[in-house]
């Protein structure tokens, strides 16, 4: 007669083995062969022999371990079961050395396993019959592995290339992207060379396989690819004479800290250039321009990784600010018509007019665009003022007016 569960036992038990598949998923180490497969026992010849090979990690040993030669060949009359038995009876004397597939099971079945593989070459020795030996063991391939450690910060633009290197394994060594996928603008030769010339920046993970003999590595890595190194700052720039300057050049991209320096051209006189400022992110064209005229300069910046890229900046200084007055009758009548202007020369962009200390006589007035005064005095008397210009980039110039009023 059948036994009925309860349901709500049902659901602690479901939930038991829910856990116990999680703590097999969460606790799986990386899949290897344990240390007593090496002491792989001698044979002799006619004698039956047995040993079993031993798996640890992965999803193991909730999940049977699979077993398989990959390369070289076991003893004559020895064989190898996917359980990891190696029996049989030997037929010759000797040593044969053979490299051994371990992977979890695959297909697996439990869906919390992922399966992977590991791989190592073992040497099993045969005795003659009464205990002769087979003579010196050849010495042991060393295991392949992959020894570049890390790689070295990629630049947008800037070409790249990087040679893998591995050890061990024997005969020609082939290399593959084994997961993930490289920056966008490099790939990978079957020689082991990284190279291109990337496009986007961004860090990216990807897996690279090597292989030789029969036998595989596999190692990640993070390559960063960074912005390109570029330079912030104006192509043209005005200026005056006697006017303070002051321009700021920007770097980024590239790898800090940064190097500047001007490679053609020259700077008006009294104005220079000041590099490296902090990690050499920004630079400085400062001073007090003594002369006119137009200044093409050229920089350059170079990263800690030997990058460089240039900028040129033409500085256009105007002629120094002139203030002159003409046209300017110091004597005005009553009711009678007045006009007098100013006079600029030099300075730069647009010029505004004012008076300051002092003031107009009543009933004149000043065109603040053109410098024009004019009008009909309405006041007798003597009048002194400031009549000031000023242009575009801020500088001004001044010169006392004295008008007199008569009838």
């Amino acid at each position: 007669m059948p036994i009925l569960i309860p349901m709500k036992r049902k659901a602690i038990i479901f939930s038991i083995a829910a856990a116990t598949a999680l703590v097999f998923a969460s606790g799986a180490w990386a899949l290897r062969f344990t240390d007593e497969s090496y002491a792989t026992p001698v044979g002799t010849v006619g004698s039956a022999y047995s040993f079993a090979f031993g798996g640890a990690g992965g999803c193991g040993p909730a999940l049977p371990y699979q077993y398989s030669v990959i390369s070289g060949s076991l003893p004559p009359g020895l064989a190898l079961a996917s359980t990891g038995l190696v029996s049989g009876t030997p037929t010759q004397a000797g040593s044969w050395s053979f490299w051994v597939d371990l992977s979890d099971q695959n297909p697996p079945s439990a869906d919390w396993c992922r399966p992977s593989d590991a791989q190592r070459e073992f040497t099993i020795t045969i005795n003659g019959v009464g205990g002769g030996g087979p003579g010196p063991l050849p010495a042991p391939t060393p295991s392949l592995s992959i020894t570049t450690a890390s790689l070295p910060t990629a630049s947008v633009g800037s070409p790249y290339s990087l040679t893998l290197a591995a050890s061990g394994g024997s005969g020609t060594k082939s290399w593959a992207l084994g997961g993930g996928s490289l920056p966008a603008g490099l790939s990978l030769a079957s020689n082991g060379v990284l190279s291109g010339t990337p496009t986007t920046p961004g860090t990216v993970s990807f897996t690279v396989d090597v292989s030789a003999g029969g036998a595989a590595s596999q190692r990640q890595f993070s390559l960063e690819v960074v912005p390109a190194l570029e330079i912030g700052a104006p192509v043209n720039q005005v200026a005056e004479v006697a006017v303070p300057l002051s321009i700021e050049l920007s770097a980024s991209g590239g790898s800090g800290p940064y190097r500047w320096e001007l490679t053609q051209g020259s700077l008006p006189t009294h104005v220079g250039f000041i590099g490296d400022q902090g990690n050499g992110s920004t630079a400085t064209i400062k001073g007090v321009p003594a002369d006119a005229g137009d200044f093409p300069v050229t920089f350059s910046v170079t990263d800690v990784k030997g990058r460089s890229t240039l900028h040129t900046i033409t500085l256009r200084v105007a002629d120094e600010l002139r203030l002159a007055a003409v046209n300017m009758p110091r004597l005005g009548h009553l009711a009678r018509l007045y006009r007098a202007n100013g006079l600029a020369q030099g300075g730069f962009g647009t010029r505004t007019w004012s008076v300051v200390r002092g003031k107009l006589p009543t009933g004149l007035q000043l065109d603040a665009k053109t410098g024009v005064i004019s009008g009909r005095p309405l006041r007798r008397g003597n009048y002194a003022f400031y009549l000031v210009v000023k242009d575009q980039l801020g500088a001004s110039r001044s010169m006392k007016i004295s008008i007199a009023i008569r009838r």
